[in-house]
């Protein structure tokens, strides 16, 4: 019994890895899906946020929700699986302003979050009210360094 068992784990083994895509060599995209994206925030200076627990987002989303009435939901994440990060970009004197994450990707062994912000045109009309613009998402869990990149 035992000669059989080596030669077939050894098959078994082969058509597992056969025709297996090398590992990527640059980065990966991730998926990602948006949590919380507005004008409006507790948040008043500009923070990028990396929430990997549920305590850390329910003290995190008392100060967001801080200036709102009635405060917003907190988004539903699981954290075994997912984290939350994100752009506050700080209270701004109009409307106007904007802040978009654009990419997510793995790269040695953590994250690039590439975003983009936005000002109103200057030759427009604006609201002057001020405003905290900010882009929350929800992503797989890595658990290596996360740099955000303009």
């Amino acid at each position: 019994m035992r000669s059989i068992i080596a030669p077939l784990a050894t098959l078994l083994a082969g058509c597992l890895t056969y025709g297996s895509a090398p590992p990527p060599s640059g980065p990966v995209e991730l998926r990602f899906e948006t949590a919380a994206k507005g004008s409006h925030s507790g948040i008043t200076g500009e923070r990028f946020v990396v929430l990997k627990e549920a305590v850390e987002l329910d003290a995190f989303w008392r100060e967001h929700g801080a200036i709102m009435e009635p405060p917003p939901p907190r988004p539903e994440v699981d954290f075994s699986r997912e984290m939350l990060v994100g752009v506050f970009a700080g209270t701004k004197p109009s409307g106007g302003h904007a802040v978009t994450i654009d990419r997510i990707r793995l790269a040695r062994g953590g994250l690039l979050v590439s975003y983009r912000p936005e000002a109103p045109d200057p030759s427009g009309m604006m609201l002057t009210v001020l405003t905290q613009p900010h882009h929350l998402v929800r992503v797989e869990r890595v658990d290596g360094e996360i740099e955000f990149v303009e």
